[in-house]
Order: structure tokens, then C-alpha cells, then sequence
């Protein structure tokens, strides 16, 4: 009997063990996000936005640094597509998580 609970013990720490090792969403695709903003500053590694009016976005920050992995060249004034994890760190100008994809909407 004291074997059968070990090894109910250790199947299920295993099991929560490999429950919160998953993230994303319950079909354990990555959770993302996608918001327009206006580019105020541009740089290679980071560019500073302001999303656009009726973002969800916008009423966490007024400006947001995002880097920029793809190093996408962009100008001030550019709108922009922002695909990210969903995470905005409360800082100012705030700052996005993981950012997955920047797509020019429109140049300036």
C-alpha cells in the first residue's frame, strides 16, 4: 500500500509539474495580440509608438517602447502593426513583452 500512494505521489507532481510548464492558450498555441499605433521615435533595436485611438492599448499607455527584432526600418509617422504576447510592463513609456511581428500599415 505505501508503494501505491508513492507512486500516485510521484505521478502527480509530475503532472502538475507538466501542467505549469505550458503556456499559451488550452490548445497550447501561443497567446498574441495585435494593436495599431503611430511611430514616434525609430530605431533598429527599439521604436517608440502611440497607439492609435480606440486601442485597448491606449488606456494602459499613451507611448509604448517596443523593440524591434526584425529590425524592420521604419520612419516617425509610420503607422504600424503590433503583434505581441500580451504583456504591457508598467513603466514609462511603458514597454510590450515579447514582441512577435511589427508590419508597416502605412508610411509617412
Amino acid at each position: 500500500m505505501k508503494k501505491c500512494k508513492t507512486v500516485l505521489s510521484v505521478l502527480l507532481i509530475l503532472a502538475l509539474i507538466t501542467a505549469c510548464g505550458k503556456e499559451g492558450t488550452a490548445d497550447g498555441a501561443s497567446a498574441s495580440f495585435t494593436f495599431q499605433a503611430t511611430v514616434l521615435e525609430a530605431g533598429d533595436a527599439q521604436i517608440l509608438v502611440e497607439p492609435v485611438s480606440g486601442s485597448a492599448e491606449l488606456s494602459s499607455a499613451d507611448q509604448i517602447y517596443v523593440s524591434n527584432p526584425d529590425a524592420v526600418a521604419l520612419q516617425v509617422g509610420d503607422v504600424v502593426e503590433i503583434t505581441y504576447d500580451g504583456s504591457i510592463m508598467e513603466t514609462y513609456p511603458a514597454q510590450l513583452g515579447e514582441v512577435y511581428s511589427i508590419e508597416i500599415v502605412a508610411q509617412e
